[in-house]
């Protein structure tokens, strides 16, 4: 997905982090209050202050991770989107042992509410924050999760199908389904994803009410190569960054890079975002798995409804009638691939989709994840 979208709108005043400050206390507060103004680049961070309300998206939470981790401290992804509060996020820092075992889902709750769960499959990449604007556009009311790949870059580059991947999502998405049903969507190569997915969940008597496939260009379409060039996978990495990562003033620029030159290319494109060459890196590993993959995927048959959306880009949704029991079309989206998700074009897919999803059925909130799904799915993965 794309890398500079905020999960939350920023404050009135970027500089200062202010909700009714207050300064952190102790010394896991402090260290966190530090990391967090270092990277989202605020003047100072109150203990009351969160990390998406300054600014803060997926991927610079990985990296508050990574810099916890230096300093001999712990925490799981998962608890940071759940505990964005500084007071509330320090709570949860434990120091590091040798036991410790990082949070094996790649599941993410991005909103906890009463209704059926809609999962969200990450694009190119492996992060989510193409979906910021759509999950704020969308019901209130709606629970929403987020499949990423961003902690498990390296365990999942050795994961190499769209069939494979999407094994390893099902086993993570199952334990948090109140009444074994949900709503799966995806945009781009996330489309491919949902759909892969929904196939292992039915199989394992999940029901899948409806798969969202937004602006994805169906694999086995002619115009569509099997194969890239590094050169090309290079051009398309940066076309990615130009076009997804937000409005770049050296967009010329940075599409001359040389292949393989990640400091430059940190330093023209990723400046804004404070993201560094390391984590650009094992970005680029996941985007061009994730490419490959997605030019060898064949889809099978899978039996539930589709509803398809695509933007101006039209890719056509012809193709995808194979692949679902049924598929209906939703109304055209204004603006283009990478523009469609993000507002104000993205309210037009919101509204439609939220009329689509199921109503407020379920009064449980989901469960915590387990690492045995109660189905059949390949434990090898």
């Amino acid at each position: 997905g794309k890398l500079d979208r905020k999960a939350l709108p920023m404050p009135e005043d970027a500089a200062y982090a202010r909700a009714a400050y207050e300064p952190p206390r102790g010394e896991t507060e402090t260290a966190l209050a530090t990391i967090w103004a270092e990277l989202l680049g605020v003047a100072r961070v109150g203990r009351h202050d969160s990390f998406f309300e300054l600014g803060g998206h997926s991927l610079l939470a990985v990296q508050v991770l990574e810099k916890l981790r230096r300093r001999g401290l712990i925490l799981d992804l998962s608890v940071h989107f759940t505990n964005p509060r500084l007071d509330q996020c320090a709570e949860k820092v434990r120091p590091a042992s040798k036991n410790h075992r990082k949070s094996a889902s790649q599941l993410i709750p991005l909103r906890l509410a009463n209704s059926q769960p809609l999962i969200l499959c990450h694009a190119c990449g492996g992060g989510l924050s193409v979906y910021d604007d759509l999950v704020r556009a969308l019901p209130a009311t709606q629970t929403i999760y987020g499949i990423h790949a961003l902690e498990f870059g390296h365990e999942l580059l050795n994961v190499g199908s769209i069939d494979e991947i999407a094994q390893v999502y099902a086993r993570a998405i199952v334990p948090v389904l109140p009444d074994m049903a949900c709503t799966l969507a995806g945009w781009s190569f996330g489309g491919m994803l949902a759909h892969a997915v929904a196939g292992i969940l039915i199989s394992a008597n999940v029901r899948v009410d409806l798969v969202a496939v937004i602006d994805s260009a169906h694999p086995s379409a002619p115009e569509t190569p099997s194969t890239l060039t590094l050169d090309q996978e290079w051009s398309e990495f940066l076309a990615f960054i130009v076009n997804e990562g937000g409005l770049l003033p050296e967009h010329d620029a940075t599409m001359k890079i040389r292949p393989g030159d990640f400091a430059t290319l940190a330093s023209a494109a990723f400046g804004a975002w404070k993201i560094g060459v390391p984590a650009l890196e094992e970005i680029f590993q996941m985007f061009i798995r994730h490419i490959r993959a997605g030019k060898l995927y064949v889809p099978k048959k899978v039996s539930a409804l589709c509803v398809y959306y695509t933007g101006d880009s039209a890719s056509a949704a012809t193709p995808w009638h194979a692949a679902f029991e049924s598929v209906v079309e939703g109304p055209p989206l204004p603006g283009d691939h990478g523009s469609l998700l993000k507002q104000p074009n993205v309210t037009v897919l919101a509204e439609d989709l939220s009329h689509r999803l199921p109503g407020e059925a379920f009064v449980r909130r989901p469960t915590k994840a387990s690492k045995d799904a109660p189905f059949p799915i390949d434990q090898d993965l």
